[in-house]
């Protein structure tokens, strides 16, 4: 009996042994250590903090969030006290079980709590043992085994809120996959050479050649009011490559997306439309000298008067808000009185103390520039918006050249009428007079000529250009050849077609004249081994893995049927593959996704064998087979339709 009692405890101490361990372990861990010194230091700051602050009206609520901050701190240190303390009287309790096991129990026969009365019961009977040294170790081992392994169950619930303390993760910003969301430029090294893959685009090597040669005339502005046109089939490329134009000449370039079919429209005529496209991509560098107050903002006292209080003279009753600020920086520090409007200003911006801000004295401006560095611990978690930047040198009144960078769009809407500035947001801008365009226009030049403004061509991108008429393109062969004109990207995937509008034939469906302004950059098909690199992309960009056998087969459907079939095939066969819970997308995957949405083939073909089951159907059939008699439908083939 007393070989398995002492076998059964053996057992049950190895398994809380094992566990100590692993969290002595995880408690000497380094980052455990600095989470303990670093809410120590914090708790001192606190601590001094709340010292020095004082419960009056004025710092009210900073003296509620330093108490709040404070009583947190103090509670994850009590956590961290607590399993610094469990951790220590485990270990205690184990080396006592080793000395008790060395001395074979002669220490534990002495002890003063030594279970006597139960140990006489189970002597007397003979159960364990007639030794009273022995037995009382036997009883002693069993207890401490019990009280071990509950207490580092109770240690595992602390451990488990202290995980949660010790393990962060960085907060990462969410954005939509688009199709063109891989796409960061063109893919060109300095001196204008292609590679392969890069940037997110692949192959096309004239095409991206002849683009990069086109960003670096605009960025060096040789040229402006030109236009090109990306002429290919379809899938082979010409928006991407537009898309990456845009990305290469960097976010203060204007660019606009535009496709022919939003020309048409009840609200305004279709030469409006494009004149307001082009004026939204043509941009208006304004630099301006201003002195402006920068500094980190250290406190901020606000308090609520009546007009009669700050002006005896006053008849308003009126309440009204001033306060006083202090601003710093590496080099000096300096208490402003601050008035109503400036503070309603920074409540507008949400300034606290630890903030970065720049107030231009003329307007009375207020733009947060972001968060000092030395405030980057004040919370455990902060959004994606926040910017850290450091602590500004130097005086804090200083004279600075301010940049603001708008459209012509822009400069004519907030013009066009009183409520201009709001029909910039609310987008119901209509149609604007001509007359304010050409003040516009006319002030501008008068800007540039005193060096007060410059003029930044952006980029005009109107997709399927096909589908505008004729009256659209003399309007774009007219706005080419004027002044303030961006440069111009036309795509479209057509051949030899009509005009719209005319009757007669022309390449691509656009005019000659058109067409002789234009460089054309062709876009050719994608070869096998880019219809590869391109589906891996996009697999990277969608955060999907495909094995090599789905990757062939998705390369298969993508040269058989379309790329941008083959591409809508990947989300879905993921998909599936959540479903049943595997690893990576397989054939089998891809398959299904294959069987469940048709392609256009297959559509057609649908279409060519149950064309009398549809109405209206503007198939063309021979004669002979109109005079034919239909006949009946096979059992399989009825099969077929009732499944449809």
């Amino acid at each position: 009996m007393e070989d398995l009692l002492l076998v059964v405890s053996f057992a049950i101490l190895s398994g809380a042994l094992k566990e100590l361990t692993s969290y002595i372990f995880m408690y000497r861990r380094p980052d455990f250590q600095e989470k303990f010194k670093e809410l120590t230091k914090r708790y001192e700051e606190y601590h001094r903090t709340f010292v020095i602050f004082e419960p009056r009206t004025s710092h009210r609520n900073c003296f509620t969030v330093v108490t709040q901050r404070l009583l947190d701190i103090t509670k994850e240190l009590r956590e961290l006290q607590t399993v610094y303390n469990c951790v220590n009287g485990l270990a205690f309790m184990l080396l006592m079980l080793l000395v008790m096991s060395y001395f074979e129990g002669c220490v534990v026969a002495k002890l003063p709590f030594t279970p006597i009365w139960p140990i006489s019961i189970f002597t007397k009977g003979d159960a364990i043992g007639t030794d009273l040294t022995s037995c009382s170790a036997t009883c002693i081992y069993t207890v401490l085994s019990m009280l071990v392994k509950d207490a580092i169950q109770v240690l595992l619930g602390i451990f488990d809120k202290m995980t949660h303390i010790i393990e962060t993760s960085d907060v990462t910003k969410i954005e939509r996959v688009g199709i063109h969301s891989h796409i960061r430029g063109l893919g060109l090294d300095e001196h204008l050479n292609v590679k392969y893959q890069a940037d997110g685009l692949v192959g096309q090597v004239q095409a991206r050649r002849a683009a990069g040669l086109v960003v670096k005339m605009m960025n060096s502005g040789v040229i402006g009011g030109r236009g090109i046109l990306l002429a290919g089939q379809p899938g082979s490329g010409k928006t991407a490559i537009a898309i990456a134009i845009s990305k290469a000449l960097g976010e203060d370039t204007p660019f606009t997306h535009l496709s022919a079919s939003e020309v048409y429209s009840m609200e305004m005529s279709k030469t409006e439309c494009l004149l307001q496209a082009f004026r939204r991509s043509v941009g208006v560098r304004v630099s301006e000298e201003s002195e402006v107050i920068e500094g980190e903002v250290t406190e901020i006292e606000i308090d609520r008067f009546t007009n009669r209080q700050v002006d005896p003279t006053s008849f308003s009753s009126a309440p009204t808000t001033v306060g006083k600020m202090t601003i710093k920086t590496t080099d000096m520090e300096t208490l402003y009185d601050v008035g109503h409007k400036l503070i309603e200003a920074m409540r507008r911006e949400n300034i606290t103390a630890g903030d970065v801000i720049r107030i231009d004295k003329a307007s009375g401006t207020v733009r947060k520039l972001g968060r000092t560095y030395a405030r980057a611990r004040d919370y455990d978690a902060t959004g994606p918006n926040v910017k850290y930047v450091p602590c500004p040198s130097g005086e804090l009144q200083k004279r600075q050249t301010v940049t603001h960078t708008v459209t012509l769009h822009d400069i004519d809407v907030i013009n066009s009428r009183s409520q201009g500035f709001l029909a910039l947001f609310a987008g119901d801008t209509g149609e604007i007079d001509s007359q304010i365009r050409t003040q516009i226009d006319a002030k501008i030049r008068e800007w540039q000529a005193d060096n007060r403004a410059e003029i930044l061509p952006g980029v005009l991108f109107i997709d399927e250009a096909h589908m505008l008429d004729i009256e659209c393109f003399s309007f774009l062969c007219r706005h080419l050849e004027s002044e303030m004109c961006p440069f111009l990207i036309l795509a479209t995937n057509r051949g030899i077609t009509n005009v719209r509008g005319t009757n007669y034939k022309s390449p691509h469906g656009i005019p000659l004249d058109l067409l002789d302004r234009l460089l054309i950059i062709p876009t050719y098909p994608f070869q096998p081994e880019d219809t590869e690199k391109i589906i891996l992309e996009r697999c990277t960009e969608e955060d999907v893995e495909l094995d090599d056998e789905s990757l062939h087969l998705l390369c298969k459907i993508a040269s058989e049927t379309s790329l941008r079939y083959a591409l809508q095939l990947i989300n879905a066969g993921d998909l599936i593959r959540r479903r049943r819970g595997g690893k990576s997308v397989t054939s089998a995957d891809v398959r299904r996704a294959f069987g469940l949405f048709v392609d256009t083939r297959r559509s057609t073909k649908y279409l060519v064998e149950f064309q009398h089951d549809f109405m209206f159907s503007e198939l063309q059939v021979d004669d002979d087979e109109m005079q034919a008699e239909p006949e009946a439908p096979a059992e399989s083939q009825m099969k077929v339709d009732s499944e449809a």
